[in-house]
C-alpha cells in the first residue's frame, strides 16, 4: 500500500493538472481582479497601495474606495493579501529582460497562483477528511472530489480571492484540529499558535474570516476526549498567534489607509439585505446559487454530520465543521450582495462548503459509489464554469425574451422598474431559476461547440480581446490562442486612467507597459502625450519616433512628434 503523502501528492497533482487545463491563462478575469491588479501594480512600481485621483467628470462607488492617507488619491477596500502576492509577481518579472519573456512570465504567474492555492488545499482538506473518519487510502481522493466536483474548482481558475481564502481557512482549521487531538508536548502548543495565526491572517484576504473563528477556537480550546472541559494550556500560544497576525493586519491597514483597523465594509448598504429565509433558500436549494446544485456532495456531508455527532471522539470536529458552515451562511444571509456578483456559483459560501467537507469522511468509507456519483454530477453541473467565461452566461440571459418569473424578493440595487421582470437584465441569472448557470451554462456551451461563437452567447465586442474561456477548450475547438501580454495591457490601461490627473505617473506606467510587452504603438502614443505634458520634450520625441517606426500612419503620434519638436525649438524649459 502506498504511503499517505504519496497519495496526497497524487491528488494534488491531479487537481493542479485539471485546473491548469481549465484556466484561461489570462488576467484579469473579473472587475474585482482588475481593481486588485491595479493596486498591485501601484504597490510594485510606486511603493504605495494608493491609486490616482478620479479623473474629472468620473465618479467611483464610495464603499469600494477610501481616500488615500496622503489625500492625493484613493485606495480600494479589498484587503491586502491579493495585492501583495501580485506585486511580488510583478517585481519578480523585472528580473527578466524587457519584452515578451517578462510579459509572459507575469501573465503566467498571475494566473498560476490561484490555481496552485486551490490545488494545495488538497493537503489540509485530506487531513480533515481523515479526522472525519476517512481512511488514509481514501481521504486524498475525497479531497480531490470535493474540489473538482464543486464550484470550488472553477473558482480556482479565476482571480477572485476565494482560492486563497479557502486554503488559509482549511489549513487553520486543520491546525486547530491537530492542537485538539495531540495530548502533550510542544507540538500541540505550536499547532495552537499556528491556528490562531492563520485564522486572523485570513482577514488579510477577507474580513469575513471572522465567521470561522468560533470553529477554530472550539478545537483549540476544547480538551481531547472531552466535550465539557477546556484546555487552557493552549490559550496562551493561540493568543500569541492571534496577536501576531493582528499586528500585521493593523500595520498593513495603517500603511494602506492611514487607520489601524480598516475592514472596508462599514459603509456597505447592509440595509438592502433581503428576506433571510429567501436568501437561505437561494443559497441551498434553488438552482441559481444553491449549494445543492453547485456542490452535490453536500447531501452526503449532511448525512455524515449525523454519523459523526453520534461518536463522542469525533463530535468536536463535526461541531466545528457545522459551525464553519453556519457561520459563513450567516454572513452571506446578512449581506446585500448575497449572490457573489458576476461569478460562478455561490462564491461567498466557498469557505462554508470547504470547512463543512470534513463531514464527508463517513461516506468515503461506506458509500464510495455515492461519493463518486455525486462528484461526477458536480463536475458535469460545473462544467460550464470550468471551460467558458462566466460573462457569457450573463450576456446570454440578458438577450433572451422577457417575461420569466422572478422568485422571491429583490435587492433594491438589482431592481429595475422599467423591466417587465423588475430586475436588470444582467441580474436574471441570480433571480430566475430557469436561467440559472447550471442550466443556461449547458446551453451556452452547446452553442459554442456546435454553432460557433456569436454575440448571443457573449462573443467579445471588436477590439475588446477574447473572452476568458479555457485555453485548452479553445485549442480543442481549433481557435487561436491570444499571445498578447495581459499584464502589459493592464499597465497601459493604468497609464491611460492616470494621464488626466498625473502625467508623471502615466509616463512611468507607459514605460512599464513597453517593458512588459504591452501594446507597443499605443503605449508609446500615450507615453508621448504624458511626456509632453510634463515638459519632457526629448522623451516625447523619442517615444513618438519609436511608435512611428512601428506604425508610420498613426496620426496621434505624428501630432505628438510635431508638437514636441515645436516646443523644443521654442527653447521652452526642459524638465530633467
Amino acid at each position: 500500500m502506498r504511503s499517505r503523502p504519496s497519495r496526497e501528492k497524487r491528488a494534488f497533482l491531479a487537481v493542479l493538472f485539471c485546473l491548469s487545463l481549465a484556466s484561461s491563462w489570462r488576467v484579469p478575469t473579473s472587475s474585482d481582479g482588475l481593481l486588485v491588479l491595479r493596486t498591485s501594480a501601484s504597490l510594485a512600481f510606486t511603493g504605495t497601495f494608493s491609486l490616482p485621483p478620479v479623473p474629472p467628470g468620473a465618479s467611483v462607488i464610495p464603499y469600494f474606495f477610501r481616500p488615500s492617507p496622503d489625500g492625493k488619491g484613493m485606495v480600494q477596500v479589498y484587503q491586502p493579501f491579493g495585492a501583495l502576492w501580485r506585486a511580488a509577481v510583478f517585481r519578480t518579472a523585472l528580473l527578466l529582460p524587457a519584452g515578451p519573456a517578462r510579459g509572459l512570465f507575469a501573465d503566467f504567474g498571475l494566473s498560476l497562483v490561484p490555481v496552485l492555492l486551490a490545488a494545495l488545499t488538497v493537503f489540509p482538506l485530506s487531513r480533515l477528511l481523515r479526522a472525519g473518519g476517512a481512511s488514509a487510502r481514501h481521504a486524498p481522493a475525497g479531497a480531490a472530489a470535493v474540489l473538482l466536483g464543486s464550484f470550488l474548482g472553477p473558482l480556482g481558475t479565476t482571480d477572485f480571492n476565494e482560492p486563497a481564502f479557502v486554503w488559509i481557512l482549511v489549513w487553520s482549521l486543520d491546525r486547530a484540529r491537530l492542537s485538539h487531538v495531540l495530548f502533550r508536548g510542544s507540538r500541540r502548543l505550536r499547532e495552537a499558535f499556528l491556528a490562531g495565526l492563520g485564522g486572523v491572517a485570513a482577514m488579510l484576504v477577507k474580513p469575513a474570516a471572522v465567521a470561522a473563528f468560533p470553529a477554530i477556537g472550539l478545537l483549540v480550546l476544547l480538551a481531547p476526549r472531552s466535550a465539557k472541559r477546556l484546555s487552557l494550556a493552549r490559550v496562551l500560544p493561540a493568543a500569541g498567534g492571534v496577536l501576531l497576525s493582528t499586528l500585521v493586519f493593523m500595520g498593513l491597514s495603517l500603511w494602506r489607509t492611514g487607520r489601524l483597523l480598516e475592514f472596508g465594509y462599514f459603509d456597505q448598504p447592509f440595509s438592502q439585505a433581503v428576506s433571510p429565509p429567501w436568501t437561505v433558500l437561494r443559497l441551498t436549494l434553488l438552482p441559481n446559487r444553491g449549494l445543492l446544485w453547485f456542490a452535490p456532495l453536500i447531501v452526503l456531508m449532511c448525512w455524515g454530520t449525523i454519523e459523526l455527532l453520534r461518536k463522542q471522539s469525533r463530535r468536536p470536529q463535526a461541531v466545528a465543521a457545522v459551525m464553519g458552515l453556519l457561520g459563513f451562511l450567516s454572513v452571506n444571509v446578512s449581506y446585500w450582495l448575497w449572490d457573489g456578483g458576476m461569478s460562478w456559483g455561490p462564491r461567498y459560501t466557498a469557505p462554508a462548503f470547504a470547512l463543512f467537507a470534513l463531514t464527508l469522511g463517513p461516506a468515503l468509507e461506506r458509500n464510495r459509489r455515492a461519493v463518486a456519483f455525486l462528484a461526477a454530477a458536480g463536475i458535469a453541473l460545473n462544467l460550464p464554469g470550468y471551460v467558458i467565461d462566466s460573462d457569457r452566461l450573463y450576456e446570454y440571459a440578458s438577450r433572451l425574451p422577457t417575461g420569466h418569473k422572478v422568485w422571491g424578493p429583490i435587492v433594491p440595487v438589482h431592481r429595475d422598474d422599467r423591466s417587465p421582470e423588475g430586475i436588470y437584465d444582467l441580474q436574471r441569472v441570480h433571480y430566475i431559476p430557469g436561467l440559472a448557470p447550471v442550466f443556461a451554462g449547458q446551453k451556452v456551451l452547446w452553442k459554442l461547440v456546435f454553432e460557433g461563437d456569436s454575440p448571443a452567447i457573449g462573443q467579445a465586442p471588436p477590439g475588446a480581446g477574447p473572452r476568458n474561456d479555457s485555453a485548452f477548450f479553445r485549442l480543442l475547438l481549433g481557435r487561436e490562442l491570444p499571445f498578447d501580454s495581459c499584464s502589459g495591457r493592464v499597465l497601459l490601461e493604468e497609464a491611460m486612467v492616470t494621464l488626466p490627473v498625473d502625467p508623471d505617473r502615466a509616463l512611468t506606467f507607459c514605460e512599464l507597459s513597453i517593458g512588459f510587452d504591452g501594446p507597443p504603438v499605443d503605449a508609446r502614443a500615450v507615453g508621448a502625450v504624458a511626456a509632453f505634458r510634463t515638459g519632457r520634450f526629448d522623451e516625447a520625441i523619442r517615444l513618438s519616433e519609436e511608435g512611428l517606426r512601428l506604425d508610420p500612419g498613426r496620426q496621434d503620434l505624428l501630432g505628438s512628434l510635431g508638437a514636441a519638436r515645436h516646443a523644443r525649438a521654442q527653447n521652452q524649459p526642459e524638465k530633467k
